[in-house]
């Protein structure tokens, strides 16, 4: 346990730098990292300066190799910034992964998404609280600690990751699978009010649907492809209503899901339709395996052909992202920041699953723990994540830093 005389210090610290993690906060609104394209060199530099300036002991600037970025038909650099707090041992590593792109800021919005906007205690801007928010409260909480002087025993390290809005793949996956992270467990963006330990997995999968064009006046004399679509389209909304009766065990997760969500297709207003495509989401739970969620889906497309002879379909597999979780709710990882959570909010907070997916699949695929606690407000769709006027509360941002900062002293001191 972290004793009262060093709990006060690190408070203190937080209180006392109050202006500093707004202001850091709103220099990171401000730093332009939409995904797509992938915007990491000015918000790198902005990154590794702020841990230079708060004296952590190493900074690692990664950049991932141009031809690993071109083979995911990407262009722009992609630059990951590493953070760390060396312990006296170097044993239990506990890395905070927060992303630093955001979504584009789209349309709607009624102030500046690059403004970092301060209205009645919120700070407006796009990447508030996915994932900004975050990266400022993991980074002040280790500094709270190293102004607290406190001798850590593990290594802490903040890992701020490319690529989290595309699948981050050249981002904690590339820097795991590379070795340059070895984390015994994981902290990951989340929200203040919640800790996650479960998290769906996705399959997006697009089915090309095969016909054969004709002259309009004349279509007996083709194979309309929209037609046949429009059974797969029946098959893929009955078998979401399956779904609704596959219960999960986890609290927060409901059941499985499937949605259409991109469908286009045609030659001409005058031709019979000869191609069209169906892209859909396919959601995961921790209770199911990717494999035969897969196959069920095959099996569907299988089905439909063998009962009409003129039903061409082909798929193919667009990214799968693991379900992750659930880590146990009495894990030490999660008990700490539970502990803390609870004094400095004054609040029982829950354990729960999302039905969404992130980048704590890397690190459950490596049996490494993980839970998702951050800088949230106590309901998602206050933070307006993803949408027009994103948010974040200051209190909630300085608060979970507290709570960061404690949970650490307990996990690795």
């Amino acid at each position: 346990m972290v004793s009262k005389e060093l709990e006060e210090k690190i408070i203190k610290y937080v209180e006392k730098h109050r202006d500093d993690i707004i202001d850091y906060l709103v220099r990171l609104i401000k730093t332009k990292s939409d995904n797509p394209p992938g915007l990491y060199e000015e918000i790198s530099k902005v990154v590794a300066d702020e841990f230079k300036k708060l004296g952590f002991d190493e900074i690692k600037t990664i950049r991932v190799p141009d031809e690993e970025v071109k083979k995911l038909g990407l262009e722009t650099p992609r630059i990951n910034v590493l953070g760390i707090m060396k312990g006296t041992s170097g044993k239990p590593v506990l890395v905070f992964n927060p992303h630093m792109d955001t979504v584009p800021p789209g349309s709607g919005w009624t102030v500046n998404p690059y403004g970092g906007e301060i209205i009645d205690g919120w700070i407006y801007g796009r990447g508030a609280s996915d994932s900004k928010g975050n990266i400022v409260a993991y980074t002040y909480a280790l500094a709270a600690i190293r102004e607290a002087g406190v001798k850590l025993r593990g290594d802490a390290i903040v890992a701020c990751t490319v690529d989290e809005e595309t699948g981050g793949f050249l981002g904690p996956k590339y820097l795991l699978d590379h070795g340059i992270l070895k984390p015994d467990m994981a902290i990951v963006e989340g929200f203040a009010h919640h800790i996650w330990n479960a998290l769906n997995g996705c399959l997006w999968m697009k089915i090309i649907v095969r016909g054969k064009t004709a002259h309009a006046s004349m279509p007996y004399l083709g194979v309309d492809a929209i037609r046949k679509a429009v059974k797969v389209l029946e098959a893929l909304y009955d078998y979401q209503h399956r779904l609704t009766k596959r219960r999960s065990n986890i609290p927060g997760i409901e059941f499985p899901t499937i949605v259409p969500t991109i469908i286009h297709g045609g030659v001409k207003e005058n031709v019979v339709c000869d191609l069209c495509e169906i892209r859909f989401d396919r959601r995961i739970t921790p209770n199911e395996k990717p494999e035969e969620v897969i196959k069920e889906i095959e099996d569907i497309l299988k089905g439909l052909m063998l009962t009409d002879p003129e039903m061409k379909l082909e798929w193919k597999q667009l990214m799968l992202a693991k379900p992750a979780g659930p880590v146990p709710p009495n894990h030490p990882l999660i008990e700490a920041i539970r502990h803390y959570a609870r004094k400095i909010f004054n609040e029982e907070i829950s354990v729960i699953g999302i039905p969404g997916f992130a980048d704590s699949r890397f690190y459950w695929e490596r049996n490494i723990p993980f839970a998702h606690y951050g800088v949230g407000p106590a309901k998602f769709e206050d933070a307006r994540a993803h949408g027009p006027d994103e948010r974040v509360l200051i209190d909630d941002v300085i608060n979970a830093t507290k709570v960061l900062a404690l949970a650490t002293v307990r996990l690795l001191s």
